[in-house]
């Protein structure tokens, strides 16, 4: 899996000011791997929070899983499925704000999943309180 030094040589990142932006175009589906916690006391409106579970995660590292079936709300993976192949999918968890922190292996399985399936990703970069309030 990438790590966030393959990808910060890379342009696979993006910044608070580049991903505002994307948001006035409506070109993005922004992924929030933060705790449910965290999530409630700010995100990037329209936002999803994604939070699987450790069993899900290695079915999904084998490939026994298919990415929009971690989803249990059907409204949640009816939109991850239709905008996950037309919009560029930004994301990122409390770390990938860190160029020096080590990001979540979940975020990083995603990322991989939805590059092999022809997605365009991109993680996003910079200041975790820049991202709160998109």
């Amino acid at each position: 899996m990438p790590s966030i030094e393959h990808l910060s040589n890379m342009e696979d990142l993006i910044t608070a000011d580049r991903l505002r932006s994307a948001l006035d175009d409506n070109g993005v589906l922004v992924l929030d791997f933060r705790s449910q916690p965290d999530f409630q006391k700010g995100h990037v409106i329209g936002s999803m929070n994604v939070n699987i579970p450790p069993l899900l995660q290695r079915r999904l590292k084998k490939g026994s899983l298919s990415l929009p079936t971690v989803f249990s709300c059907h409204d949640m993976r009816d939109r991850f499925t239709k905008e996950c192949k037309c919009k560029e999918v930004v994301m990122y968890d409390t770390l990938s704000c860190d160029m020096n922190a080590n990001t979540s292996n979940l975020l990083y399985l995603v990322y991989d999943t939805l590059r092999r399936d022809g997605c365009r990703v991109k993680v996003l970069s910079g200041e975790s309180s820049d991202v709160c309030c998109l």
